[in-house]
């Protein structure tokens, strides 16, 4: 058997059009996650914008301003901020809706920092779907509970709702309590745009399970093209360790070129790691 998987592998990687077609491919997935982060914009507290690797730069020197444990102080000490801020005139204006906001000056050296950060805790603390941090400004922060309470609480409620018409049912409930219940608290914050860029453009790995596809439709097909298939099937093994052999091959095949494209795809995730490796056993 392992004999007949090495000829039909064999068969697969020294395929010319395969050759091409999973060389094309590669380039393809190179170039389009190469191109992942060039539209990420930034703004640092004097206004000026950047954008793509330069952008990306700068938005994790400003984060490290604020990374680090989430932890009930910290989060008190960041809404009290912001209602100290928006509780002095000076610092807001009307904006193009009619709406109270706080002044470019305000937003660029405090606010464009924090948004993202104040707008999940806004959705605890306030109202969930919020895309804003509206409710925050008028907080009493006296009478709200610990900020993971609060979360299991939102979450719960979340759970008991009615979406058109569907419920979850209990054993989802269960699932989803447990998954919130067994989080690592309190939350650790800094940036995560890598992580979520990643997420987001795995989708263009389609290409290369086209191209696996591709590769292997004429595993079968092309025995029957060829008119080799009248000869295999009529060998010892033709119909039962040929055929099984083939499908192996075909699930090693797909395997090792898929292989490839992750590690081309992730090669600056996985750099990253390296050097942190390699940084972090030369000063242990």
């Amino acid at each position: 058997m392992g004999t007949l998987v090495k000829f039909e592998l064999k068969k697969l990687l020294s395929k010319k059009m395969n050759i091409i077609v999973i060389a094309v491919c590669l380039i393809l997935i190179t170039l389009l996650f190469s191109m992942s982060g060039k539209d990420f914009l930034a703004t640092d507290k004097s206004g000026k914008s950047y954008k793509g690797k330069e952008a990306i730069s700068v938005r994790k020197e400003q984060i490290k301003e604020i990374s680090g444990a989430l932890t009930n102080k910290n989060i008190i000490e960041e809404i009290e901020k912001l209602q100290e801020l928006h509780n002095d005139p000076k610092n807001l204006i009307t904006n193009s809706d009619g709406e109270t906001d706080f002044n470019p000056k305000i937003y660029n050296e405090y606010l464009n920092n924090r948004l993202n950060l104040l707008t999940n805790i806004n959705r605890v603390y306030a109202n969930y779907n919020a895309s804003y941090i509206t409710e925050l400004f008028n907080l009493n922060l006296k009478e709200q509970k610990d900020f993971y309470e609060t979360r299991g609480q939102r979450i719960e409620e979340k759970l008991n709702q009615s979406y058109d018409g569907k419920t979850y049912s209990n054993q989802e409930k269960e699932y989803w309590l447990e998954k919130s219940n067994n989080t690592k608290t309190p939350f650790e914050y800094g940036f995560y745009y890598g992580y979520s860029n990643l997420y987001s453009t795995y989708e263009m790995l389609i290409i290369g399970v086209i191209a696996i596809c591709i590769c292997l439709a004429s595993v079968f097909a092309g025995e029957y093209q060829n008119g080799t298939d009248k000869i295999l099937l009529t060998t010892k093994y033709g119909k039962s360790k040929g055929v099984t052999a083939k499908i192996l091959a075909c699930y090693i095949f797909a395997s090792i070129v898929f292989t490839i494209y992750l590690i081309f795809a992730n090669r600056k995730y996985i750099f990253n790691v390296w050097y942190r490796w390699r940084k972090f056993t030369n000063t242990a």
